[in-house]
């Protein structure tokens, strides 16, 4: 229940939304739903004026698991997805897809 639940305002996390042409904006996310649905990109050039990076610092994210939602098995399954990936599009398609599978594990027990 808790890793489907929103935190509150002092235990968010910040992803930061990076487009070329509005430049950085910060995004609070208050649910592990949120950071998953929030963690994507979109670059196909450089000079694309609708590409856009959701970033979110995969460190912080991972004590973010660890020290708030206290998920202590899925915060080392990303720390080694953080040594494994050779670039940040990488290393963050992979840990998006660890947390989609521990939110679908949490409704499952719970019948959802």
């Amino acid at each position: 229940t808790k890793l489907l639940s929103e935190v509150s305002f002092e235990k968010r996390l910040v992803g930061i939304i990076m487009h070329p042409m509005i430049g950085d904006t910060e995004h609070e996310l208050y649910s592990l739903q949120e950071v998953a649905d929030f963690l994507r990109l979109r670059v196909e050039k450089v000079t694309d004026k609708h590409a856009y990076i959701n970033y979110v610092d995969l460190d912080a994210l991972e004590r973010w698991i660890r020290e708030v939602l206290g998920d202590k098995e899925l915060a080392d399954a990303i720390r080694e997805e953080i040594k494994r990936g050779k670039s940040y599009k990488e290393r963050m398609e992979s840990i998006k897809e660890l947390i989609k599978q521990r939110l679908k594990q949490c409704k499952a027990v719970l019948g959802m």
